[in-house]
């Protein structure tokens, strides 16, 4: 979808008096609309901070990317690249399109896959954590250390991989709890509190005992998510006064 093509129907809805919340990005360039979004450094700060603590900031690297072209997925390789640059030794050997997709992840990493060197960190966008996993089980050789996605296959998996060896990692991403954000921000304006036109939303990390206990008993079709309250939206998004 063109990112211009809502920016008239944006204008007729502030024209008419009625606010225009917008939480994707790319997905508009009006600026008349109030705009949420992800603070994509943070994602790649944590994310790839968590992967050089783990790994003493050394090692070989598969990186799985998003959808070729798409805004969000340019803005958080470009995060990674960034957060990157303080970790010389974390080496990326090779680089594939995942689509934010299981299947074409596992099918694009198993192509290339006899072609690596050893590998020992995957980094991954979506639900490429669970493809990227299926792709070196299949082929006999053990997960690299990656972080998960917040989708119940990418957290059945990592609690799988837990009780069989150990395995540790945690799951971070964007959060679909943005949606609850997004509705608190919207009470918030029709209520009259002066909302400020651009707003960052958090990253938030699952760790593995959170998969254990607040979210317990995830089928694979779940979707693992923050609420976030009124008061927290006010006090941490909004910044009210």
């Amino acid at each position: 979808m063109s990112d211009t093509a809502l920016n008239g129907a944006i204008d007729n809805a502030v024209n008419a008096g009625i606010p225009v919340l917008t939480t994707a990005l790319g997905s508009v360039t009006n600026s008349k609309a109030v705009d949420l979004q992800f603070d994509y450094d943070e994602l790649g700060e944590k994310y790839v901070s968590y992967i050089a603590e783990r790994t003493g900031g050394k090692g070989n690297a598969l990186n799985i990317r998003g959808l070729a072209g798409n805004a969000a997925e340019q803005a958080i390789q470009d995060a990674y690249v960034k957060a990157l640059t303080k970790y010389p030794d974390i080496k990326i050997v090779a680089e594939v399109y995942g689509d934010w997709n299981q299947s074409v992840a596992q099918q694009r990493v198993s192509a290339i896959l006899p072609t690596l060197p050893d590998v020992n960190i995957i980094f991954s966008q979506g639900v490429a954590a669970f493809g990227a996993a299926q792709a070196f089980m299949s082929a006999g050789r053990d997960v690299p250390l990656q972080i998960y996605g917040f989708d119940g296959v990418d957290a059945n998996l990592l609690l799988e991989l837990n009780a069989k060896s150990g395995y540790q990692s945690v799951a971070i991403n964007t959060d679909p709890g943005i949606g609850s954000v997004a509705v608190n921000v919207a009470v918030a304006k029709l209520s009259g509190i002066d909302v400020p036109m651009k707003m960052i939303s958090p990253i938030p990390t699952i760790t593995l005992e959170d998969l254990k206990t607040t979210y317990k008993g995830m089928a694979d079709s779940d979707i693992a998510w923050v609420k976030y309250d009124y008061d927290w939206t006010l006090a941490n998004v909004i910044h009210a006064k």
